[in-house]
C-alpha cells in the first residue's frame, strides 16, 4: 500500500475510525475538509507539512512528515476540535476508541465493538485469521505495511484470547 507517497515511512500518523460508515453523498465533501484543514495545520505558529484522507468512509487518517517542523499539544487538541466538527458534520463519531473493524469475505470494512469481538470469536463468527485494521498505527511506513493484520496478529487479539 502506497498511501500518500510524498511522505516518508517515519511521518506520524493518526487514525481516527468512525462508528459507522460516512454516507456517500458526504464523502467527498468529508475529504475536502480534511485536506483543506491539513493544508493549513500549524504547531507553534509554523506550518505542518501533514496531508489526510477518509479511507475506505470510516478511517480519517493525518499523516505530518515532522523533519521540518514537529506536531505540538496545540496542534493536537486542534485536530481534536476539528475531527469532532468533522464528526457532527457526517453524523458519525471518529473519536469513540469504543470499536474494532475489519474486512467481511466481500472486503467490505464493518464495525463491531470491543466488546462483542469476545463473544463473535467465540461463536465462531470471525477468526484469528480475519483481517482486521491496526486503528493504533502510529507512523506511516506501519500504515502501508501492516494496517490491515490478521487478528491473531494485532492488539486486538488479547481482547478475545484472555
Amino acid at each position: 500500500m502506497n498511501l500518500f507517497s510524498d511522505f516518508p515511512d517515519g511521518s506520524r500518523l493518526w487514525i481516527y475510525a468512525a462508528d459507522q460508515e460516512v454516507p456517500g453523498h458526504l464523502e467527498n465533501n468529508v475529504q475536502e475538509q480534511i485536506k483543506n484543514y491539513t493544508r493549513h495545520w500549524h504547531s507553534h505558529q509554523m506550518p505542518l507539512r501533514a496531508t489526510g484522507d477518509l479511507l475506505h468512509r470510516h478511517f480519517v487518517v493525518l499523516v505530518v512528515d515532522e523533519t521540518s517542523n514537529a506536531v505540538g499539544g496545540c496542534s493536537l487538541d486542534d485536530s481534536y476540535r476539528f475531527l469532532r466538527a468533522l464528526s457532527d458534520f457526517a453524523g458519525v463519531d471518529f473519536l469513540s476508541r469504543q470499536y474494532a473493524y475489519f474486512q467481511d469475505a466481500k472486503g467490505l470494512v464493518q464495525c463491531i465493538t470491543l466488546e462483542s469481538l469476545r463473544e463473535k470469536y467465540r461463536h465462531g463468527e470471525i477468526n484469528e485469521k480475519d483481517a482486521f485494521f491496526d486503528t493504533l498505527a502510529d507512523t506511516l511506513g506501519s500504515l502501508r505495511r501492516e494496517w490491515v493484520k490478521p487478528l491473531g496478529s494485532s492488539w486486538l487479539w488479547r481482547y478475545v484470547s484472555a
